[in-house]
């Protein structure tokens, strides 16, 4: 896989979704300021990319990452979570 590619797919439908985004190459965070936040750290970790997430901002990456991106496959299929969940998030708030 283009690792940096991905990288830079996943960084911009991240900013298109309303995510705020750290900076850093092979290891950055996207998350959204709401009542609760959910937070993703992707990391870059030889020809991976591995996404570690925590809410409510407590800062805890001790725990296996939730997916391992290996084709850019799998990062559009991640960035189609990034845009979904932030579609079912919103939603919420119109009742």
């Amino acid at each position: 896989m283009d690792i940096e590619l991905g990288i830079q797919i996943i960084k911009n439908v991240a900013q298109e979704n309303g995510y705020q985004l750290t900076s850093g190459e092979s290891s950055f965070e996207i998350f959204k300021n709401t009542l609760r936040p959910k937070s993703l750290k992707i990391k870059k970790i030889n020809d991976d990319l591995l996404i570690y997430q925590w809410e409510d901002e407590k800062e805890d990456y001790s725990t296996n990452s939730v997916y391992s991106l290996r084709t850019l496959n799998d990062v559009i299929k991640f960035c189609n979570i990034l845009s979904i969940s932030t579609e079912i998030r919103s939603g919420r708030n119109r009742v």
